[in-house]
């Protein structure tokens, strides 16, 4: 890759991958939350879901046997530049040559703000959340670039979207109001648990149509009682049974063009939140629909 300057090669996730001329699924890191406002400790995410991963076994979550993985090759973490805006540049500048490879980009956080260049990098006909909050705040903490904006600053951008959010629960007004604007389609964690049939439904007609659809999980969608190392933690969120049918429900029907998974803090639990996110990365990487 011409970009592998920016990159630092570790053991690769699950401990093995193939090359990356033949791979499906390009993986990489970005250790940096700088834009933490709760609680730091975000950049330590990429590597803990990669370590909990080396003992995972490969057994699908509505299968028997062993899933069979599309060919994916672990590109290492975006070595650290102080800046949001330089990392942001890196990010876009790897997922961009990911792209222009033929290879689906698999983003592991590190903080939500660098959904942000991967998305643009992407380029999707539509965006699907899982997120316990909105992230549609115009600013934050007199911040325009964070965690918090991320989404609005893509709409910024890109004007029209079809974007759908799953599992909300900790928002303003304003971000509510902003969705509305733009079309945006925001099911909170309480229907996905009382109304799950038509929430399946409701999510599997947005993601399919042969459209090119961006994934991109934030593991604080589930609740703390499942995952409580994350940096923004919200009470009243999705299980884990759930949080994997939602997995298999978006990889079942959707053309994923990009995925990321983001805010797992380590620092704040036994390893949960980095195995929940390990297990989503590799149901999405199976390769068998």
């Amino acid at each position: 890759m011409t970009v592998s300057i920016y990159l630092e090669r570790s053991k690769p996730f699950i401990g093995q991958d193939s090359g990356y001329r033949e791979a499906t699924y390009a993986i990489f890191g970005v250790p940096y939350d700088l834009t933490s406002s709760w609680r730091p400790g975000a950049r330590y995410g990429p590597q803990r879901i990669r370590e909990v991963s080396w003992m995972m076994e490969l057994t699908p979550y509505n299968g028997e046997g062993d899933l069979t993985l599309a060919p994916f090759h672990d590109l290492g973490d975006l070595s650290v530049v102080h800046g949001l805006v330089k990392m942001c540049k890196r990010c876009m500048a790897v997922t961009s040559q990911v792209v222009r490879d033929g290879k689906v980009p698999v983003m592991m956080g590190g903080e939500h703000t660098f959904s942000l260049p991967t998305i643009l990098a992407c380029r999707p006909v539509k965006v699907l959340v899982l997120d316990a909050h909105l992230d549609l705040r115009e600013s934050h903490l007199e911040s325009r670039l964070n965690h918090a904006t991320w989404l609005y600053r893509l709409f910024e951008r890109t004007g029209a979207l079809e974007c759908a959010i799953v599992g909300a629960r900790g928002f303003e007004r304003s971000e509510l109001e902003f969705a509305r604007e733009y079309g945006v389609r925001v099911i909170k964690a309480k229907e996905v648990q009382e109304r799950w049939r038509e929430v399946r439904d409701d999510i599997r007609s947005f993601v399919s149509g042969g459209k090119g659809v961006y994934l991109s999980i934030d593991v604080d969608v589930l609740d703390p009682a499942f995952a409580p190392g994350v940096s923004t933690p919200e009470p009243g969120g999705i299980d884990v049974h759930t949080f994997l049918n939602l997995i298999g429900l978006v990889f079942a029907e959707a053309k994923l063009t990009g995925i990321d998974v983001v805010e797992v803090c380590p620092l704040f639990d036994n390893g949960q939140s980095s195995l929940i996110a390990a297990k989503a990365i590799v149901e999405l990487l199976a390769a068998s629909k």
